[in-house]
């Protein structure tokens, strides 16, 4: 039996119940329902004495027995912020982590709330707490199911009850796992004729545990599940009857983003989910989906820091910013993409390294006693280079840069021997790399017969390929030729001395693009040497071409720069762009007449119903994403007074969050959102006179905007807001309201209807456990 521990403090008292684990008998679960209903009694009566003489005089106590008499969203606080929460809660949609106070509706409660809606069938289920939701968490909560609770009957024998026990990884959750880690679920039923299973939500990766056999009867089995969605939270439910009654367990999944352990894969990761955001930025997004993905951003961002260059630091910068601008989506918009463009910046850190080889093989090679053979390396990343030959150090090679070849005299190996040649070098960063290469030489012996040596073949596949424009290069490859010991390459007619090495390709540089160049190639060895290939041609590239940058046009009635209308006259926006893929509009003050992705090309869009007395800046702004450039052009428009016309008032002056009587509690932050509609589709100034002699708070938004009015109340009382709305003309409309606060130190009705709550939930189990 699971364990329960229900705590209320009020005026007079201090309720906490502790159900044991152990098995229970039916007396037992009698006794403590009729406690647990002597409880709901004495709190009701708490109730009805607050209700009836608070100490704020004249004070009217909302009497509906739910506790929720207004809208909550996003920086909602107050008590029924922490009712709604232990609802949330009880139900299984929200864990509140640890040191998380209660009061406050965050992103988790949001989240938390859009699920408990999904799937009891509100819509929109995007989080916000309005009139919908309130009627269906408001439902349980009614004096006649609490006080009408009766005393069970007494049942006797409880050991043909259903039960069952579900697990996910041998615990009851919540689980979370990293995604592609398989997820293992055991249960163990009892009693039960039948079992069906239920995840929410279900979709391809999960959905296979509802169409599975789950057994019945005195069954322990298990299934697992691989590769379910990631950056999901799943909720597998498993319910199991007989003829009696019902029994049901639940337990919660969550699959995070994987961890990175690859660089190349989180550079490549961080480009698709950075693009991801973009896209997820021009649409109609939910904040939680937007942070959700910024938070994998930021852990591929660390994951790559010391992995890839200082462009890490600064996208880690530009996500910060765009985080802080989730909520104002034109803004966000802006910093997605110039995390983009930062992102494309990022390129993994090359590690210090130095390869050397000789004849262009890491070794060992073995050549006669008088046969030259070459040493060369390249190194990354380094300071500086020494070399050594069989551990001595050897001051007659010193590296110059980061290539170096050296055609061997007298390092020749003696007959029969071997050296080895060594290079370190200095890291950038500190310590040293190091590498080595075996030369050795065979003696040669002389038989009674002998036969003449063949040269090796002709080399075939010449091939000449001009390197990045303006570098004034050509690199050129061949096929190897059997027998060859090394090669000679010829520009023009004159040999190239690139060392005679085993090497089949060169880069020739110091060329002049546009002139053609003829290249052949010939192998040598002991035996001598090939004939020539054919001559083939090539030519390197000129100078680089930048690419052209966008450029865009935007005019306002044909007008550039500014223009100025008169009231109900509408403007036309025209614009043309060039060397851009995308083209995305805002628009100030509001960001509600022109915004979202226009026509590339060329473009016309017409505004009408503009606001009077308001000044907009109307921007077009568009991107070549090949290049990252982007170019933007932004024209004024000037919308004149209301005149000739009988200007109405503001109507539909709505106050959410202040339904009377509206109970606030001392010292405490209250939201108010305020909107209207204004006839004259003018801009509407808000002023609120609190009445408590604090002053009065204004805002100015579009018609048919929210206002957010953000109030702290510092002393009990009951006070009378009036709230005015004026449009650009002067035209008003005005609506006042009560607000009651109650002193901090009483309990407030809403904290006394969330422990009744946290009740019901326990007097619920309880009756569930009765046979």
């Amino acid at each position: 039996m699971k364990k329960f521990i229900i705590g209320f403090v009020s005026l007079t008292m201090v309720v906490t119940f502790v159900l044991p684990a152990n098995a229970q008998t039916v007396a037992d679960l009698t006794t403590q329902i009729n406690n647990l209903l002597t409880t709901i009694a004495q709190l009701q009566a708490q109730l009805n004495a607050l209700q009836s003489s608070s100490t704020v005089a004249s004070s009217p106590v909302a009497t509906s027995p739910c506790v929720f008499n207004r809208d909550l969203t996003i920086g909602s606080t107050g008590a029924d912020v922490t009712a709604l929460q232990q609802f949330l809660v009880s139900k299984g949609y929200l864990i509140m982590p640890a040191a998380t106070s209660y009061g406050y509706f965050g992103s988790l409660t949001e989240s938390a709330l859009a699920q408990f809606q999904a799937d009891n069938g509100i819509s929109p289920a995007v989080g916000y707490f309005g009139p919908q939701t309130r009627a269906v968490v408001c439902t349980p909560l009614n004096t006649t199911t609490i006080t009408n609770v009766s005393q069970p009957s007494p049942v006797s024998g409880t050991s043909g009850a259903a039960s069952v026990d579900l697990k996910a990884n041998g615990v009851d959750g919540p689980v979370t796992v990293p995604y592609g880690t398989s997820v293992k679920f055991t249960w163990d039923s009892k009693y039960a004729n039948a079992c069906t299973a239920s995840v929410s939500p279900s979709d391809s990766t999960s959905s296979a545990w509802n169409s599975s056999s789950k057994g019945s009867v005195n069954t322990t089995v298990g299934q697992a599940f691989s590769n379910l969605t990631a950056n999901k939270t799943f909720i597998f439910t498993l319910t199991c009857t007989n003829t009696v009654n019902s029994a049901k367990d639940e337990v919660k999944v969550t699959i995070s983003y994987p961890t990175p352990t690859d660089p190349a894969q989180a550079l490549t990761d961080l480009k698709a989910k950075t693009q991801e955001l973009k896209t997820l930025a021009y649409s109609s997004y939910l904040a939680n989906d937007a942070l959700d993905r910024i938070a994998y951003i930021r852990t591929l961002l660390n994951y790559l820091k010391g992995k890839a260059n200082s462009k890490v630091s600064d996208t880690l910068a530009v996500l910060d910013i765009a985080e802080d601008y989730v909520g104002t989506p034109y803004l966000f918009r802006q910093y997605t993409d110039q995390l983009l463009s930062t992102v494309n910046l990022i390129s993994l850190t090359v590690t210090a390294s130095v390869d050397i080889k000789a004849n262009s093989s890491d070794g060992p090679i073995t050549l006669s006693s008088s046969q030259s053979f070459t040493v060369s390396w390249i190194s990354k990343e380094v300071s500086s280079c020494y070399t050594s030959i069989n551990g001595v150090y050897s001051s007659g090679v010193i590296p110059i840069g980061d290539f170096y070849v050296y055609s061997g005299h007298s390092f020749y190996p003696p007959t029969g021997g071997q050296k080895e040649f060594t290079i370190t070098c200095e890291k950038n960063t500190g310590g040293t790399v190091t590498d080595s290469v075996v030369v050795k030489a065979y003696t040669v012996t002389t038989t009674a017969t002998s036969t003449t040596p063949t040269p090796p073949a002709t080399p075939t596949g010449l091939t000449p390929t001009p390197d990045s424009c303006g570098t004034g290069k050509i690199k050129l490859s061949w096929n190897a030729s059997t027998g060859a010991t090394s090669y000679e390459l010829y520009r023009n007619g004159s040999q190239i001395n690139f060392g005679q090495t085993g090497a089949t390709s060169y880069t020739d540089s110091n060329l002049t693009a546009g002139n053609y160049y003829g290249y052949s190639v010939r192998a040598t060895s002991l035996a001598g040497s090939s004939a020539m290939s054919s001559v083939v041609y090539g030519s390197a590239l000129g100078a680089c071409v930048a690419p052209p940058s966008p450029i865009v046009d935007l005019k306002a009635n044909g007008i550039s720069n500014s223009t100025s209308l008169s009231f109900g006259q509408s403007a036309t926006l025209t614009w043309s762009s060039q060397n851009a893929d995308s083209c995305t509009a805002y628009e100030q003050p509001f960001y509600t007449y022109w915004k979202g992705l226009k026509t590339v090309g060329s473009g016309s869009e017409t505004l009408n119903n503009l606001p009077a007395n308001t000044n907009f800046t109307f921007t077009l702004i568009c991107t070549n994403s090949t290049t990252g450039a982007s170019a933007n052009d932004s024209v004024a428009v000037s919308v004149g007074a209301n005149t000739g016309l009988t200007n109405k008032s503001p109507e539909q002056l709505v106050v959410s969050g202040s339904m009377e009587p509206q109970e606030t509690l001392q010292n405490a932050q209250y939201d108010y959102f305020v909107s209207a509609i204004d006839p004259e589709n003018s801009n509407i100034t808000y002023t609120i006179d609190w009445g408590d002699g604090s002053g009065i708070d204004s805002r100015t938004v579009a018609s048919g905007a929210q206002a957010r009015f953000i109030k702290y109340w510092y002393s009990a009382g009951r006070y009378n807001a009036v709230l005015t709305a004026k449009d650009t003309s002067g035209a008003m409309a005005q609506k006042s309201f009560w607000v009651t606060v109650s002193p901090s130190n009483l309990p407030s009705v809403a904290s006394i209807w969330a422990a009744i709550m946290e009740i019901q939930k326990t007097l619920e189990y309880l009756k569930s456990q009765l046979p």
